[in-house]
């Protein structure tokens, strides 16, 4: 299997029942800090509801107050990773889920950032440099024009 073809993990940050709420400064730190890491993520709070993931992938993030496995099968199938957050710092927590992923062998987020070749004619001189610095023989100059060949 390819890294592209492994889903992402998905974090849902849970506030419903069974659960304490997190402070609204802390949950929104706690956000910000797994969004910085790209994580996708989610609040449920409650009374709400999150779709599934369509990954299969989810780490659910809460102060249960009732225990919780370390993994459960979701109604569709796809596997559940529950994880106590209690107080902990944010970068404590972006830890946990990395952890988390790294179990699954779910990539880093943000760890593979495509690159398309595009070509700005508006800028373009035709100066033909792009043809020796680029390894991939991605450029052409068919009839003395540069052009994206591959």
């Amino acid at each position: 299997m390819k890294k592209l073809d492994v889903p992402a993990l998905r974090v849902a940050i849970y506030e419903g029942a069974g659960a304490e709420p997190l402070a609204p400064g802390e949950r929104a730190n706690l956000v910000r800090a797994l969004l910085d890491k790209g994580y996708p993520v989610t609040v449920i709070r409650p009374g709400g509801r999150a779709n599934a993931p369509a990954s299969g992938r989810l780490v659910v993030l809460g102060r249960f107050t009732e225990d919780k496995p370390a993994e459960a099968e979701g109604s569709d199938g796809s596997a559940v990773h529950f994880r106590r957050i209690n107080g902990e710092a944010p970068e404590q927590v972006v830890a946990l889920v990395a952890s988390v992923a790294g179990e699954l062998s779910a990539p880093v987020p943000g760890g593979w950032k495509p690159w398309f070749p595009v070509i700005d004619y508006d800028r373009c001189t035709n100066c033909m440099q792009c043809l020796s610095f680029c390894l991939f023989d991605v450029y052409g100059a068919p009839a003395g024009k540069i052009s994206v060949q591959k």
